[in-house]
Parts: C-alpha cells; sequence; structure tokens
C-alpha cells in the first residue's frame, strides 16, 4: 500500500511519520471516535514536515494489513481500479478567510466495475482548515470502467494567513482476500492484484494511493491580472514588485503572484477580440525529485526568494530566483518577443551540494472547464457521477504537448524533445475530468539509480507557454511544436 504526498518537502523521518499516521487513523476507526479538525495530532505532525503545494508526489510504503482466512468463492481476472485524478481547492488557491470549495475527482480505470458502497472516501482538514460542511466519509456508488464521480466539501482557512494542508483517504467496506488459493465471495468486494490482501479497514490495493495530501495556496487578497499595459505599442513589458511580477506582449501575458511560504502561483492569460481572459493557472512553476546518496528520493518544489525584470521595444525577460530544498537553487526564467502568442521559458538548476537527480517535473497548467465546480452547486460530500470518458490517449505525432480550447483560444505547455541529460525520458501528465477541471503538464525522468550532479553544476530545460487566437480547434496547438 502507497501513500501519495503531494506537498514537496518531507524530512528523512518520513516513513516513520506515514506509519504513525496509519497507526492513528487504524486506532480511531476503531473506536469509532467521531472525527473533528482539531483531533488530527499525527496528522499535523505529518504536516509540519511539508513546505505546502497541490501536484507534487511520494510514494512511501506501509506496512501490510494481516490476512485473515474467508470462506469464498474463485477470483476472475477482472478488476477495478481507482485513481485520483485531482484533489485540491477548485480554483488552484484561497484567499483570506473565504470558504474554499474543495474538489475530488476519482475514476476506475480498471476494466471491471466497482460495487456500489465498497469503498469510503475520508476528508480530512489538517493545518489552517475547519470543516464548514459537506459528509465527511461518503460512500463510493457504482462505477463502470472509465467511469468518475466527484466529491466537493467546503472548509474554511481558520485564519488570513499561513499554508493550509488538507487531505482525503481511500479505505475499503469490504472484505477481500487475494493470495494464492484464497479467494472473495463472487460479486463482492475488491480482487487486488499481486497476491495482496485487503481487509475491512485495510487499504484498498497496492496500486491505490491510500491517502492523498493537498496544499492549498493561501493569499490576503485576491490575485488579479494588474496593469500589465498588453497591447501598448512599446512592445513587451517585464515588471515586478514585492510578491509579484508580471511578462506581457499585446496577445498574452503571465502574472505571478507569491503565496504563503513563497510558493509563486502562476496565471496564464490571452486576448481575445478587445478582452483579456485568466485561462489556467500553475503551482508549482518547478519540482525536483533528487536526494543524496542512501536516502529515499523525494519532490522539492520551488520556492520563490527574488525577481530581476528587463524589456526594451522587442523583448521583455522576467526571471524569478529561489530554491528547492537545500540541494538545489532554481532560476524560473520567461521572455515575450511582439507579435506573438508564445512565451519562452527556461528552468535553469543549480546543485548546491553533490546530490542525485531522478527527474523534473515542468509546470501544471490547472485548468477550470466551467465556473468553480462544473456549474454543480451543491458542496456537501455526496457523490456526483459524471460521464464515462476514455483516458487521454498517446499520441505519437505530438508527445511533448499539452493544450486545451477555450473560446476561440487554443493554449497550452510544449517542450523540446532534446533530454537535459543522457538516458533521460519525459511524458506528459493529463489528469482530472474533461467537464470540471484538468491539470496538464509534463515531466523529465532520470535513470532508476539517479544522476550524480555535482556541486555547482549547472542544468537547462526549455519550454513554452503559447496562446493562439483565433482558433477552432486544439490541433491548431501542433503549430507550437519544439523541435
Amino acid at each position: 500500500c502507497n501513500i501519495l504526498l503531494c506537498p514537496s518537502e518531507f524530512c528523512p523521518r518520513q516513513e516513520r511519520l506515514v506509519a504513525l499516521f496509519h497507526a492513528w487513523f487504524a486506532n480511531i476507526n476503531s473506536t469509532r471516535r467521531p472525527v473533528a479538525g482539531k483531533a488530527l495530532p499525527l496528522l499535523c505532525l505529518l504536516s509540519a514536515c511539508t513546505a505546502g503545494g497541490a501536484t507534487a508526489q511520494n510514494s512511501v510504503p506501509v506496512p501490510a494489513a494481516p490476512k485473515r482466512a474467508v470462506a469464498v468463492q474463485p477470483i476472475g481476472v477482472l478488476q477495478p481500479d481507482l485513481r485520483v485524478e485531482y484533489f485540491g481547492a477548485e480554483r488552484g488557491y484561497s484567499v483570506g478567510l473565504d470558504n474554499v470549495p474543495v474538489l475530488c475527482i476519482l475514476r476506475n480505470v480498471g476494466i471491471a466495475a466497482l460495487p456500489a458502497n465498497s469503498v469510503r472516501l475520508y476528508c480530512y482538514p489538517l493545518v489552517g482548515l475547519n470543516y464548514v460542511s459537506g459528509e465527511i466519509k461518503p460512500t463510493l456508488p457504482e462505477l463502470a470502467p472509465g467511469q468518475s464521480v466527484a466529491f466537493r466539501w467546503q472548509l474554511a482557512p481558520s485564519n488570513g494567513q499561513g499554508r493550509l494542508l488538507t487531505a482525503v483517504m481511500l479505505q475499503s467496506n469490504a472484505v477481500v482476500a487475494v493470495s494464492g488459493s484464497e479467494t472473495v465471495p463472487a460479486g463482492k468486494g475488491i480482487s487486488l492484484p499481486g497476491g495482496a490482501a485487503a481487509l475491512p479497514g485495510a487499504p484498498m490495493a497496492p496500486s491505490l494511493p491510500r491517502a492523498v495530501l493537498a496544499a492549498i495556496p493561501h493569499f490576503a487578497s485576491p490575485p488579479s491580472l494588474g496593469n500589465i499595459r498588453a497591447g501598448n505599442a512599446a512592445g513587451p513589458i517585464a515588471a515586478a514588485r514585492p510578491g509579484e511580477a508580471w511578462l506581457a506582449n499585446d496577445r498574452v501575458s503571465l502574472h505571478l503572484r507569491a503565496a504563503a511560504g513563497d510558493e509563486a502561483v502562476l496565471s496564464l492569460a490571452a486576448k481575445e477580440g478587445a478582452n483579456w481572459h485568466v485561462l489556467a493557472t500553475a503551482n508549482p512553476l518547478v519540482e525536483i525529485l533528487s536526494s543524496e546518496d542512501g536516502q529515499k528520493a523525494w519532490w522539492q518544489r520551488f520556492q520563490w526568494q527574488e525577481t530581476a525584470v528587463r524589456s526594451n521595444r522587442d523583448e521583455g525577460v522576467l526571471t524569478l530566483v529561489g530554491a528547492a530544498g537545500p540541494r538545489w537553487s532554481v532560476e524560473f526564467i520567461a521572455s515575450a518577443h511582439r507579435d506573438t502568442g508564445v512565451v519562452e521559458g527556461r528552468i535553469r538548476l543549480t546543485a548546491r551540494q553533490t546530490t542525485r537527480l531522478f527527474g523534473v517535473r515542468l509546470p501544471s497548467l490547472l485548468v477550470q472547464t466551467d465556473p468553480p465546480g462544473g456549474g454543480l452547486g451543491r458542496a456537501d460530500g455526496r457523490a456526483i457521477l459524471l460521464p464515462a470518458e476514455n483516458p487521454p490517449a498517446s499520441d505519437a505525432a505530438r508527445p511533448l504537448l499539452v493544450a486545451t480550447h477555450r473560446g476561440s483560444i487554443t493554449y497550452g505547455l510544449v517542450w523540446p524533445s532534446h533530454a537535459p541529460l543522457d538516458g533521460w525520458t519525459t511524458e506528459t501528465v493529463t489528469s482530472g475530468n474533461s467537464i470540471l477541471i484538468s491539470a496538464l503538464g509534463g515531466v523529465w525522468r532520470g535513470l532508476d539509480h539517479g544522476d550524480i550532479i555535482l556541486a555547482g553544476a549547472s542544468i537547462e530545460i526549455p519550454f513554452r507557454f503559447f496562446a493562439y487566437a483565433p482558433s477552432d480547434t486544439v490541433d491548431d496547438a501542433q503549430r507550437f511544436v519544439l523541435p
């Protein structure tokens, strides 16, 4: 059983903390005590080792549950398989003391239906959040293969500043045993691959995240596009002030703002006719998977420290300088030119000490297809079934591109096929649901043992944001593909 940890930095004691967390959860579940936001000391202990964030992931082994004999019938080979497609704030951030609508989308990616009420989903506000409304431990309805279900809750910040952390946990309601000759009752429970066993109160399956944590960027006041002077005949512009920065030309703009904990939240906007529209947000801007020898690698995210800008008649350049944990200095460099819907980007990583590098995540664009909640109108923790849809297909013709379409604008992210280090591979990352919210991004992955990067050595990874209008089809994104 694995736990996926979305915040960025975890101390070397993370595995012990996770084990404590699961032991605590098993205890409160067995005693059937009510769960409240204030009764989570071990969860708060776990979150103290994080540095906020919504998308970073880390897998940590958890001790397996003991097996128990069950009188059963033979198992078929068809199995459901749940995946958390998205979990976090609907708009990607929170503001002041305003209520925070939190959305969780799960999809059955297996090849068999998930039985109704066989899985329970728990919602926990951990740090800086309290419950407002919503069933906090709903059961999942029957899910056909490929079908998704959404759950929404209202949470509220306990103060106007500081990081916010919340979590969901999946737990099986059914008696399931799968190990050699062990089987499950026909039509009941959830079969587990790989000879594993799951009992009431035990994790669903080795391939299923037992818990997902999300840190929500927190602002004191609402972010906005600001005074970007886009479309001015003076040409592209780059500007900054404490906690904010802008880069724009007459077609596309970036606005960056520092949330609690110096996290940079990016807003991508484009011009459609005479009007500007915010298309997506991005947080974190950069994540790095690395470790020292003998350590388990974990993801660390970019923390914004300084800003440099320059602009002239033909070009505007914005540079964000910061760090990702103690091992990496990071520069996020973006430039805009005249008469183009492209913002060229580069990520420059410099090792502060000799370390092993395993992967780098590019900015992930959080796209809301409809207004927050997709017009669902309720946040009470009840299951909201979504239409079945096929998972995103791999397109060999454009493997290094993620794009979507809004109105008459096609926009997204693209990066070149040239690997930053020998032997590295890349893949697109798409998650969420097409009618509610989607996260679009990319990741570079190294070799299993990692690459040793000497102290002082630097690596550059190029990419580009783009927004094209007028556009009738998302296929227009192919004109922005890099070699």
